[in-house]
């Protein structure tokens, strides 16, 4: 005889979308690790990055292949992101405004530290400020959007001097060393673009302003290319761990605006 529900009823449809739900997350796990792999990877070593079993790992790629986001190396057994997922990819990144992504980071900086912050990006033949934001703790810097910067005497300037191609910057670097009555031999520029990156930022005290110190770090595009870099600014004599907490935070804001435009760090 039909009768009410009971309290044991029980609601399977949303079971199965909960189901549904993190069949996709897993999925979208096992695609973030050959994505960030740059190269093609065993059963096992999926398995490990993802956290998964390998038999779980190879169900979830074998859907992916059907799909055509992933594929296999028929001699190694490898595997590596498929044509559908280069499809996704290449479709998304004109859609991907890249300095916006810039602002959204400096943004969320100067909401998380009290330095005074900004942005540049490469102009005719210099850094050039498009964004400024003023700090909670009060300087007065003569700078401000418009503003450039030199090549060698600037955090800003080292970090785009870093990562731009020689033919890019030599033509400005010549004129900066020749108003030093300096040569490349005397600042050796191969060790300052080599700190640079190691570091992955550049920071000076007291070149631009006496008493002041900068930090910069770059914002890439999927291709690796310098699209901007985003300084932050402030007494020389704030506390060191103050210092070293707001470069953390800057490292972290430019890293995510990066993988936000598809780059990917080696």
């Amino acid at each position: 005889m039909a009768g009410k529900g009971t309290g044991n009823d029980f609601d399977t449809s949303a079971v199965d979308e909960r189901k549904g739900i993190n069949s996709v997350e897993v999925g979208l796990r096992v695609l973030e690790v050959l994505s960030s792999a740059g190269h093609s990877l065993p059963l096992k070593d999926i398995s490990r990055l993802s956290g998964l079993s390998g038999s779980q790992s190879h169900r979830y790629l074998t859907n992916l292949i059907r799909g055509g986001l992933v594929t296999q190396d028929a001699s190694t057994g490898h595997y590596r992101l498929g044509s559908m997922a280069l499809r996704v990819g290449l479709s998304a990144l004109p859609q991907i405004d890249a300095l916006k992504v810039a602002e959204d980071a400096l943004d969320r900086l100067v909401s998380r530290i009290t330095e005074t912050s900004m942005m540049a990006i490469w102009g005719e033949r210099s850094p050039v400020t498009v964004r400024w934001h003023r700090g909670s703790t009060f300087i007065f810097l003569p700078v401000g959007v418009g503003s450039t910067f030199p090549l060698l005497n600037s955090a800003t300037g080292r970090v785009f001097l870093g990562y731009l191609p020689r033919v890019v910057t030599n033509s400005l670097l010549e004129q900066e060393l020749e108003e030093a009555d300096l040569n490349e031999e005397t600042v050796n520029m191969d060790d300052v673009i080599a700190n640079v990156r190691a570091q992955g930022y550049s920071a000076l005290e007291g070149h631009v302003l006496p008493g002041y110190c900068a930090t910069c770090a770059p914002v890439f595009d999927s291709q690796g290319e310098i699209v901007a870099g985003i300084t932050i600014m402030g007494m020389a004599n704030h506390p060191k761990e103050i210092r070293r907490a707001s470069t953390q935070t800057l490292l972290d804001m430019t890293r995510d605006a990066s993988r936000s435009l598809g780059w990917s760090e080696k």
